[in-house]
């Protein structure tokens, strides 16, 4: 299996809980980030970047960047440092899971930056990419969507244009073809460096 995965589909068709199901607890040992829904029972309150090794706890926090409740639209800061923070971090970890890009954070100079100084490194990692849908999608409400647009498929070239990166792309929830590329993908690259890894972390 390839070290690097770009993993597409669409909105809710699970792919943050396909790769915590690959990986298990090798996750701990993981650097990058998720995006994080937060909510009050059904209200959604808004969404946190947090670190990735987080998903393993019952109720995983971090900084907020869309806050609903308290009529924060978006915060880029936000990304601007913390973002470009655990990217940064993320080198010195035995591989990396970023969940997901996009977004308005590509089109932040210091967080593209970081990101691309990971995602263009030897560092095992597997990236969650917005399909062209879901950017045309969030596009429609904002006034950069042509630059926004076309930073994600810039950075989707980018990245299948290296021989050692591969795509996978969430058809359906649970989906079996892609679990199967996961775990392999965690068999040959995070597992095994999280065990070599596990007195230096």
């Amino acid at each position: 299996m390839k070290r690097h995965v770009v993993i597409s589909g669409e909105i809710g068709a699970g792919k943050s809980t396909l790769i915590c199901r690959a990986l298990g607890e090798s996750l701990r040992y993981a650097g990058g980030f998720a995006t994080v829904r937060i909510a009050d029972g059904n209200k959604l309150e808004g969404f946190e970047l947090t670190r990735v090794r987080e998903l393993l706890s019952e109720c995983p926090r971090g900084e907020r960047f869309l806050d609903f409740a308290n009529g924060v639209p978006y915060d880029p800061e936000v990304f601007r440092v913390h973002g470009a923070e655990l990217l940064r971090e993320a080198g010195e970890r035995p591989f990396a899971v970023i969940d997901e890009v996009g977004g308005m954070e590509l089109l932040i100079p210091e967080f593209y930056e970081a990101l691309l100084g990971l995602l263009c490194s030897s560092k095992p990692w597997v990236c969650v990419l917005k399909t062209a849908k879901s950017v045309d999608r969030l596009g429609r409400s904002i006034a950069v969507a042509p630059q926004l647009a076309a930073r994600v498929q810039e950075l989707r070239e980018t990245l299948l244009a290296r021989d050692d990166t591969t795509e996978v792309v969430v058809h359906t929830r649970g989906d079996a073809e892609v679990m199967r590329a996961l775990v392999q993908w965690a068999q040959e690259h995070a597992n095994q460096a999280g065990e070599r890894n596990v007195g230096a972390i």
